[in-house]
């Protein structure tokens, strides 16, 4: 007959497998939070950088040529680099979350109904890049 289960070290292992879990997730969640990613147009009048939602936080117009150019291409590139700098933090972010989903999934407790929660995103914060709280966060 086999040996009794040890019912003590499989809920330790248990614990620390959630415990494990919880910091990880917490970890990536913060490094989600602080994302931001930014983008020159291609003209490089204009460069702009966006939170991890793709929310625009700063901006920088070259006005040494500012004289040369036209206020539609002016937009124009203001669209182009905000365009480019979303692309870039939802690249960066979903990297994030599918690393957090991937130990959710194969690493972490199993949890009925974890599918429900792939989806939920943390809220982020509008703070210009070199803001006093972006300073004490991760990336």
């Amino acid at each position: 007959m086999g040996s009794p289960l040890d019912f003590e070290s499989i809920v330790g292992e248990i614990a620390g497998s959630v415990h494990r879990f919880r910091e990880e997730t917490a970890a990536i969640t913060e490094r989600v939070r602080a994302l931001t990613a930014d983008a020159w147009s291609s003209d490089e009048h204009v460069r702009i950088w966006v939170n991890a939602r793709g929310v625009v936080i700063d901006t920088h117009i070259d006005l040494d040529d500012l004289h040369t150019v036209t206020p539609d291409e002016l937009a124009a590139s203001v669209t182009e680099a905000t365009q480019k700098a979303a692309r870039a933090v939802a690249a960066k972010a979903t990297a994030l979350q599918d690393q957090l989903w991937e130990h959710a999934t194969k690493d972490g407790p199993r949890i009925e109904g974890l599918e429900q929660f792939r989806g939920i995103e943390p809220e982020v914060s509008l703070a210009p890049p070199t803001a006093e709280e972006r300073r004490h966060r991760t990336t």
